[in-house]
Formats: structure tokens, C-alpha cells, sequence
């Protein structure tokens, strides 16, 4: 990877929301102009916003992390103009020109946010005393369970899948631990996760006792929290939660089940504060059921990105870059398989185009993208529970603030079905089919997929700079 010219690039993005004049541009006085921007608290949230604005573009999590590329993988969309912007994505045809030039912007962009992160935790620690009481110990946690959290989804993205004979071994991804120009091996899937769960238990520990969502949510008051908007930031509870995906993701089941517990407690409990079930599915308002967001992006910009591919105007459609939906496919993933379901994330997350056509509701008159939500660390109790009775409590606590009524058999193919209904437009499903092996998905299994498809590859540069053997 040519990361001195990503440093580049990533610092002038992050200066358009600082207003801080090229303060790194690789020189002999890059030292000085690095001191300059981290001499004061504003300078490490300067560069946190920088983070947090890489994340909201529309090559991460504005788009194509989110409702976007991965989506349109997991076979959500029904692309079949050969003109669509996606059309050689649902194929999964990556040696297309525009396909790797989608791939390698996914893998910079990512890349650029974790090389901001390691910049804030290489200068965290120069002068404690210009931070605001507790405000040291949580921006160095947030920024350890940023990075976590990104070359996470770097190795989701670009590694193997858990599935693969011995994937533990096989090289996948670098994982940054420093602000450098010079690249750093690839790295094992063990030995990543082994880095990302690192980073994150140092990540929790700096959190434990000053972010408001976490366990020290009573010490903090009401005007607190929502001046500190812990909710749109990685967050401890975030971390957990992130600790609980990577975990399983490891398959140590076991893990993954304590930390999910951490957040949700036992079955039929409440969860830890501030979060709740949701219990209304009637109010338009609530579409995303808030009180169950344990990390999310507010995305200012949200309607503006996503207008050429779900506008809110369907008469505005355009048909090389619309995602649209078979009525027949919403229909199918929203069904009502008993008499006493009333399924309520249809009518709020599904609109109609036409007769055969529905469309992505979700994130009208929204700004926020959720990242970690209630409902998978309930999916992840059930999956990793040791006994069957145990595993349907959880899943059908969290069923209950769908409107659905209890389930006592089928247990994996009813998570399943919770993931492909719960995470539309979220980019999680595709992750959930990569974890298993599947090599059939789609809402009719028909559509076929190998193993080695889930795999993007790295760019090119990676491999001709970078240090992959």
C-alpha cells in the first residue's frame, strides 16, 4: 500500500472539518505541525471528526458498507440492468475496471480512518494535563476500539471465511498499530483477532468508568449524556458488543456469550441502561427502534447520498443506480409464519414502488446508520447458548419487539431469517452468510455462491507495495 500518499489524502479530509491548513504533509516539519494540531483537547477532536467523517462517506458506511455493495452481495436488490452501478457486484465479478476501483476506495478509505486513529494513540499520552477530567481515558479507549472495530471489518471484507479448513492460518489483512508511512505484513486471521480483541479489552478498560454508556451510565446526569452523545460514537457498549461479534466470528462461543450477557444479562431481563426492547411498532417516528442503537452514524448528509439509489421520491428513480426489491422477496422476508405474528418492520422499513417493485423505507427522514444494535447480541446469545430452552428466550425476547409470537424449533434457521429481516440496509447479512460458509443465499437459496467469492481482493498496490507473499 503507497500509505504515504493515503496520509496525504486522508489529513486534507479530515483539515475540510478542522480548519486547520495541511498540518501533516510528510515533510521535515511534520513533527512540528503534529504537535501543533495535538496541542490541545480541540486537536484530538478534530481529528476524531475526521475519523467519524471518512466513516460517513459513501464508500463506508454512508453507502456501500451499509445499504449499498454489501447488500447488494447478500442479494437484497434485484440489479439486472446491465448499466446498474452494481450490476458486476451481484456477480461477484471482481476483475471488472469499476469493481476494483470500488474495492481498492473501500480499502483505502478504511485504511485512511485507521492511519487518523493511530495518530491520536501515538500522541494521546504526550501532555494528560490538557484534557478535561476523564476526557484522556475516553478518547484513548474510543480511539483503540476504533481501530478494532475498522480492521475488523477490513479482515470481514478481505479475509477468508471462518468456514475455510484452517482459517485461522490463512493471511488475510495488516493490521496498523502505528502512525507510519512504512507497510506492515499481512497478517493471519488469528493473528488479527488476536489484535482486535487487544485493542478492544484495552479499549473497555480505559471506558469502564467515564463513558456514559457503559457501566457508569448512573454517575452521569441526563443533560450529560445528551451533551456527550456517547450514542454516535464508538462507545464502551460498543466495544462489547464488537467483542462479542469478533468472538463468535472466532467461533469461541463461549466468549462471544459472555459478552453479549454483559449487555443483555440473562434471558427474559432487562438490558443494561439505556437500552430497551423496543415495544411499539406503530410509530413511524421510531422506524429504527432507538432505544435498542448501541453505536451509530448521524450522517447529516444521509439524503443526499442515498438519493440516486432510495430516493424518497420513487417518481425520481433511476434505473442504472436504484436499488429496488421483488415485492415478492420483501414479501417473503416479512412473512408472517403464524396466525399471531404481526410483523412490524415491514410497514416501516419496506416501501412500494409498484406491484412487483418495493424499496428501502428505513432511512427516510433519518440520518443515523446503526452499527452495533440490540437485537445481534440476542441473536448471538441464542446461537451460542448451551441449551436449547435457553437459546429460544433469548430469541424470542428480542422476536417479541417485532411483533412476533414465540418459537420453539428451527432454531437456526429461524436466526437466519431474524437477520435477513433485522439488518436491511445495514450491510450486516452479507457478514452473517460469510460466517457460516453458505454457499447458498439469497431469500430462495438460489442464489449460488463459493467460498472463495466472499473474498475481495486485495488492490493491487497492495500487493505490488505492500509486503503480501
Amino acid at each position: 500500500m503507497k500509505i504515504k500518499n493515503i496520509f496525504v489524502v486522508l489529513v486534507l479530509i479530515t483539515l475540510t472539518f478542522t480548519s486547520c491548513n495541511s498540518w501533516f504533509d510528510v515533510s521535515s516539519s511534520t513533527i512540528v505541525k503534529e504537535k501543533d494540531i495535538f496541542k490541545n483537547e480541540q486537536g484530538f477532536k478534530d481529528v476524531f471528526t475526521g475519523v467519524y467523517t471518512l466513516m460517513t462517506t459513501k464508500h463506508l458506511y454512508g453507502k456501500d458498507l451499509s445499504y449499498g455493495y454489501n447488500d447488494v452481495r447478500a442479494r437484497y436488490w434485484n440489479i439486472s440492468n446491465i448499466s446498474h452501478d452494481y450490476y458486476k457486484a451481484i456477480s461477484n465479478d471482481y476483475t471488472d475496471k469499476k469493481e476494483e476501483t470500488r474495492i481498492s476506495t473501500i480499502w483505502n478509505t478504511l485504511y485512511k480512518a485507521i492511519s487518523n486513529v493511530n495518530a491520536i494513540i501515538a500522541n494521546i499520552d504526550n501532555d494528560k494535563s490538557i484534557f478535561a477530567p476523564g476526557m484522556h481515558s475516553s478518547y484513548k479507549g474510543e480511539a483503540y476500539a476504533l481501530r478494532a472495530m475498522l480492521h475488523f471489518d477490513v479482515l470481514r471484507l478481505f479475509g477468508v471465511s471462518p468456514a475455510v479448513p484452517n482459517a485461522m492460518q490463512a493471511k488475510t489483512i495488516p493490521y496498523y498499530e502505528v502512525f507510519t508511512n512504512l507497510a506492515q505484513p499481512v497478517l493471519s486471521m488469528e493473528s488479527v483477532i488476536n489484535k482486535v480483541r487487544e485493542d478492544i479489552n484495552i479499549a473497555r478498560k480505559l471506558l469502564h468508568d467515564v463513558d456514559p454508556y457503559g457501566p457508569s451510565y448512573s454517575d452521569f446526569t441526563k443533560d450529560e449524556i445528551k451533551d456527550m452523545k456517547r450514542d454516535t460514537r464508538m462507545n464502551y457498549w460498543a466495544a462489547t458488543a464488537l467483542l462479542a461479534r469478533v468472538e463468535l466470528y472466532a467461533g469461541r462461543k463461549d466468549a462471544a456469550l459472555t459478552a453479549a450477557k454483559e449487555i443483555i444479562g440473562e434471558p427474559n431481563t432487562i438490558p443494561k441502561s439505556p437500552f430497551g426492547v423496543n415495544k411499539d411498532g406503530s410509530d413511524s417516528k421510531n422506524k429504527l427502534f432507538k432505544t435498542e442503537l448501541i453505536f451509530n452514524l448521524d450522517i447529516k448528509t444521509l439524503e443526499d447520498i442515498k438519493e440516486s439509489s432510495i430516493p424518497e421520491d420513487l417518481d425520481e428513480i433511476e434505473e442504472n443506480s436504484m436499488l429496488k426489491m421483488r415485492e415478492s422477496t420483501s414479501s417473503q422476508i416479512y412473512e408472517n409464519r403464524n396466525p399471531a405474528d404481526a410483523e412490524y418492520r415491514k410497514g416501516l422499513w419496506i416501501k412500494v414502488v409498484d406491484t412487483y417493485t418495493s424499496a428501502l423505507a428505513k432511512f427516510d427522514d433519518e440520518t443515523l446508520i446503526p452499527l452495533f444494535r440490540l437485537s445481534e447480541l440476542y441473536y448471538i446469545a441464542a446461537e451460542c447458548s448451551l441449551d436449547s430452552s435457553t437459546a429460544y428466550e433469548y430469541l424470542n425476547f428480542i422476536r417479541a419487539g417485532r411483533g412476533l409470537a414465540p418459537v420453539d424449533t428451527n432454531l437456526e434457521t429461524i436466526i437466519r431469517s431474524e437477520y435477513e429481516a433485522e439488518f436491511l440496509g445495514e450491510g450486516q447479512l452479507f457478514y452473517f452468510y460469510k460466517r457460516k460458509g453458505l454457499t447458498s443465499i439469497g431469500f430462495n437459496n438460489d442464489k449460488s455462491i463459493t467460498l472463495s467469492e466472499y473474498v475481495l481482493p486485495l488492490p493491487t498496490n497492495e500487493i505490488e507495495f505492500g509486503q503480501v507473499k
